[in-house]
């Protein structure tokens, strides 16, 4: 079973629409057929702010700290911006699921949409 991720909710229900036949409207995704689609709601994943960075002094902005490298050890988390927190929740839940083989990226086709897409596959931890 394919499961198929777009940037928004809008593009998510279009995409249903073309894939066409049954749709099955849960929360956070639409089945349709034999595939799944979701949206990942913008940067569901987004990288962590210096003040979350606890073995480095970055908390407070000055001169003196920049440039700010974590490198090797860049911090990600999950964005809690109008509930992607949530919605994250949904789309990690169904990356999981043992009966989906094939993710699809139908986000934006640009490096941010690239980017939002890869952020989600590496935070979840899934190789499909």
């Amino acid at each position: 079973m394919r499961l198929i991720i777009a940037e928004k909710h809008s593009v998510g229900q279009a995409i249903a629409q073309a894939v066409g036949g049954h749709a099955e409207k849960h929360d956070g995704y639409i089945q349709v057929g034999g595939d799944l689609v979701t949206w990942a709601q913008g940067h569901l994943v987004d990288l962590a702010a210096p003040d979350e960075y606890k073995n480095h002094d970055w908390g407070k902005w000055s001169l003196d700290t920049l440039p700010i490298d974590p490198t090797p050890g860049w911090q990600w988390k999950v964005s809690r911006d109008k509930g992607a927190d949530r919605q994250y929740k949904v789309v990690a839940g169904l990356m999981r699921r043992g009966d989906i083989d094939m993710l699809v990226d139908a986000c934006d086709p640009d490096r941010e949409g690239e980017a939002i897409f890869r952020r989600i596959v590496a935070h979840v931890g899934v190789s499909k």
